[in-house]
């Protein structure tokens, strides 16, 4: 626990850091998660100063770094605009066209236009959520704490890598620059829904990494290395949800390559920390 409390601590710190040299247009909301940090930092402290000893503390701090990962994905609408405010999605759209083309073939020729495809694939891309809080609530049910600890570090590793990239970084994505998909693929029910969810909560700038291929592949790969039954039960899911940041234009292939480098450099940090959770 204290291993994550650390790693949450970090990256509050380099957070906060990056939104006082800030100069954004919202103030007010600058003020608030700087209000906002400071409570949770010393939250987190408190376990290194004096041991839990209530069951329900436990659970409430075991928990409370991933429930607060909605918070710092919003907070991340600052930080994209602290270093850099012009998005690098033409560079990575020149990328993909002159490394990718057949990607852009696959987009301009609206392939893979099967509605059955479609909705799986989306399906997949929404268990980015039960990927996070699942596989977690999976050990931590089971009793298997160690495993619960490694398998909440190396997505919390993940993604605060991820949003720390976006404030340098920033990129929105094909699916706020390239032709929206209007084929039978559209009329999809979890399509729809998936595209809704996007429109109306996600962050501008915030495409570079994928976090969505971060974090399938981070669970992958713990998961593997964990409890492989359960490797095998989510395996499609998984790959499911890497190929829909491509088919779904929610992501570069840039992006994708790099969210899987990130949950491969965070997995091998998250276990080779594993005697310290």
């Amino acid at each position: 626990m204290l291993v994550v409390a650390l790693l949450v601590i970090s990256y509050i710190l380099i957070a906060t850091f990056i939104l006082i040299i800030s100069n954004p247009e919202q103030k007010k909301l600058r003020h608030f998660y700087l209000f906002i940090n400071c409570i949770i930092i010393l939250w987190e402290v408190f376990p290194f100063l004096k041991p839990i000893d209530s069951n329900v503390l436990k659970i409430v701090y075991d928990w409370l770094p991933l429930m607060l990962l909605p918070l710092f994905y919003r907070e991340t609408e600052i930080l994209t605009s602290a270093f850099n405010k012009i998005h690098y999605d033409e560079q990575f759209i020149h990328f993909e066209r002159k490394y990718c083309m057949w990607v852009m073939n696959f987009h301009h020729n609206n392939r893979g236009n099967s509605l059955l495809l479609s909705e799986f694939l989306h399906l997949c891309y929404l268990f980015f959520y039960l990927f996070i809080y699942g596989v977690p609530l999976f050990f931590y049910l089971r009793q298997e704490f160690v495993a619960f600890y490694e398998c909440q570090f190396v997505i919390l590793l993940l993604l605060f890598s991820c949003y720390i990239t976006h404030s340098i970084i920033p990129a929105c994505g094909p699916r706020n620059i390239f032709e929206k998909i209007k084929d039978r693929r559209s009329q999809g029910i979890i399509f729809r829904v998936t595209h809704k969810l996007l429109q109306d909560g996600s962050a501008t700038g915030t495409a570079f990494p994928s976090g969505h291929t971060g974090v399938a592949s981070a669970i992958l790969l713990t998961t593997g290395y964990l409890h492989t039954p359960l490797f095998y039960y989510i395996l499609p899911f998984g790959i499911g949800l890497i190929i829909s940041t491509i088919y779904g234009r929610f992501h570069y292939v840039i992006d994708m390559v790099f969210g899987f480098l990130y949950a491969f450099i965070a997995f091998l940090v998250a276990t080779s920390l594993a005697p310290y959770y």
